[in-house]
Order: C-alpha cells, then structure tokens, then sequence
C-alpha cells in the first residue's frame, strides 16, 4: 500500500496523475507526501512527467526558485495557511504546480526541461473545475463586484481574459433588472449578463488543496 489516496480535481485524475498520503511508499518527501512516479504509471524514469514532479518538489522544498519566485517569501506571507496543488489547466498533459496563500496565488508550469510561473495572482482567484482562473473581488463603496476569467493555451499564455461587473444602483444588496452590468469594457442588460457571464460563474471552485 503507498498511503492513502487523496481525491483530486477528475480531470487530473483522468490524465493519470495522483498524489498520495501515508506513512510508506516509494517516494515521500519530509512531510509524508507521495508523489507520482515510474513505478506507480506506464511511464519512463526519465520522462518529462517525473522531472517535472521532482522540479516541482523541490520548489516546495525551497531548494529552487523559479521566476524570482521561491518559497520561503511565499510561505512567510501565508504561512500556516499556504496550501498547494497539481491540476492541468491548459490540457497539455502536464499538470500545474498552484500554490495559494491569503495574499498570492502562483501557476507554474514545466516544458522543453524548464519551468516558469505563468501567473502572478492574488487571493482573489479561484481555480475552477474547467481549469480556469475566476478573479473575484466585492467592493461596498459603492456596492459592486468585479470578476476577471482567465483561460491559458497549451503554451502556458494567457487565451482568454475577460473583465466583468455588476454594480448594485439602487443599494437593496440585490443585483438584478434595475443595477448596473458591464462585459468585457461594454455595457449589457442583466439578460445578457446572464448569458455572457452564468456559466462562468456557475464552475465549481471546490478545489483539493493540500496544507503546505
């Protein structure tokens, strides 16, 4: 047995990574951690995948630094409550390196041997279930909430970012027909809200993260 399986986003499990916990196995780090290997899926030693998850251990170990980013300044920013995760956000078949804490939020990726951080976040993002990002940010002076929808390409490289907003006119704390809507810099009706932006915000964002 090589611990206890965590239940992560299906569309990385689908695509044959996992991350285990436990007490034995054949490749824990210090905290018990078991990442993807050779042994556990058809694939080679050597390949792109395994260097890709030693990359991203050592990052986490704080022996790395990658895009003048490292751990120990993301971890003294979030401490206790920095959480990290692998999800494939541009289906590349290379799972993403996501670590989050209550002020940043970091992507980074590994190809052609190298790895670099593809986004620079905020607490206000939330990884959703297609593999995008939701920016969210609530306002009260005056009331309104700001969104940002990120889609990354097989590249690493921003696809897609649309900006959109509601705005409560009235104050009622409610939005609907008599507040005020904007997507992507132009003005729409809340119908159209609806449609441009449901689906959006209607991803799953409950996420696994582990504790850091």
């Amino acid at each position: 047995m090589v611990g206890n399986q965590i239940s992560i986003p299906q569309s990385l499990k689908n695509k044959g990574y996992t991350l285990n916990i436990g007490t034995d196995g054949s490749m824990p780090d210090e905290k018990g951690i078991y990442w993807v290997d050779a042994e556990s899926f058809a694939v080679e030693s050597d390949s792109e995948l395994i260097r890709a998850m030693h990359t991203y251990k050592e990052f986490l170990a704080g022996s790395l630094t990658i895009d003048d980013a490292n751990m120990e300044e993301i971890f003294f920013e979030g401490g206790d409550f920095s959480k990290f995760t692998l999800f494939d956000i541009n289906w590349d078949s290379m799972p993403e390196l996501h670590i989050r804490t209550p002020r940043y939020y970091g992507i980074f990726t590994y190809a052609n041997d190298e790895t670099r951080m593809i986004h620079d976040g905020s607490a206000y993002d939330d990884l959703l279930e297609d593999g995008t990002l939701l920016y969210t940010k609530i306002d009260d002076t005056p009331p309104h909430v700001a969104y940002r929808h990120k889609r990354f390409n097989t590249d690493g490289n921003l696809a897609e970012d649309i900006a959109f907003d509601q705005w409560d006119r009235d104050g009622n704390g409610e939005y609907d027909g008599k507040d005020v809507y904007c997507f992507d810099g132009r003005a729409v009706s809340f119908e159209q809200w609806v449609d441009l932006t449901g689906w959006r915000l209607s991803l799953d964002s409950n996420m696994k993260w582990m504790d850091y």
